[in-house]
Formats: structure tokens, C-alpha cells, sequence
């Protein structure tokens, strides 16, 4: 769980590069990737990649990215999630996987949320297509378990920092 004054980044630039279909956590962040096979059998569905891509955001170079593959599955695969102990500022540095569609990236507490999801869905922000920017959500609640999925299609993760604030909205 996040401390009461730390702020915690998970720069994907400092990862291993590879394709992963197996759960993992790296450093507080779970990441739920699985092995599931197309209808043909002849492709995962639901891995999460590493691999190289050059970006800069703010004057920071990232060289690497997380690649959710598309949107979570009804198993809870395609998801990445953290603990927090209060109120945080949740920053992602991210873009649509792709050129044309915007993402929606959903934040569940305590549980990988859907679209219009009482209860669990706490909120969502829109994804952008082209380079990757900052996006930032202000969690309210008292703490637990965040959750963040794509509704719809693969999202680029570049960056994710989560510090705590006083609350927001």
C-alpha cells in the first residue's frame, strides 16, 4: 500500500521487455495477463507486452511501453491494478493502441469495473490517440485495492504515478 507521503512510479522504460501470460506483480503493481487462445487456437488473447517504442512526454523519454492488447476480458485479464491507503492522484502517461479510436480506461475499486458499473466503477478517463500525454484522476476514497481496464481496446501504458492528496474529485 501506497504510504501516507510517498508518491510510487512504474516507468515501463524499467521493465523487462516480453510477452506475458501469467499474472505478475512488479514493485506494488499487479499486472493480469493469461494464456487464452483464440477461436482457431493460434494466438493468445489476453497477453500484456513490454517491447521498445521511443516516446517523449514532458522532456521525458520513455523507450518502452505496456501493451494492455485490448479491452479487460470477462476473467479480469487486461488489467493492472495497485493499493492505495487514501485519496491519490493517479497519473498515467498513456494513448490508444490505436491511430483512430480513443480509449476508455476504467478505474474499479476493489474490483476490475465495467462501463456504468455500480458501486465498483469509480470512474474513467478518455485515452487519446497519436503520442502519448499525461492524464490525471483524483481517487476520493479512503483507500484499497485501484483497478484499471480498458472498456473497449488495447491501451498503451508508458508511465503510471500515484501519490496521495487530499482528496479532489
Amino acid at each position: 500500500a501506497l504510504g501516507a507521503s510517498a508518491q510510487t512510479t512504474w516507468n515501463f522504460s524499467n521493465w523487462t521487455a516480453g510477452t506475458y501470460t501469467a499474472d505478475f506483480s512488479k514493485d506494488g503493481l499487479s499486472v493480469y495477463a493469461g494464456d487464452a487462445k483464440n477461436a482457431e487456437g493460434t494466438k493468445n488473447t489476453e497477453d500484456i507486452v513490454i517491447d521498445g517504442n521511443s516516446k517523449t512526454v514532458d522532456g521525458v523519454k520513455y523507450t518502452q511501453r505496456l501493451k494492455t492488447g485490448g479491452a479487460a476480458t470477462a476473467t479480469g485479464k487486461r488489467a493492472l491494478s495497485f493499493d492505495v491507503t487514501g485519496p491519490s492522484t493517479i497519473t498515467v502517461i498513456a494513448t490508444s493502441s490505436n491511430s483512430t479510436d480513443t480509449r476508455t480506461l476504467i478505474f474499479g475499486e476493489n474490483a476490475i469495473g465495467t462501463v456504468g458499473e455500480e458501486g465498483v466503477n469509480i470512474g474513467t478517463l478518455s485515452i487519446g490517440t497519436g503520442n502519448p500525454v499525461a492524464y490525471t484522476f483524483n481517487y476520493t476514497g479512503t483507500g484499497g485495492t485501484i483497478h484499471m481496464c480498458s472498456a473497449s481496446g488495447g491501451i498503451n501504458f508508458y508511465a503510471i504515478s500515484v501519490a496521495p492528496s487530499e482528496g479532489g474529485g
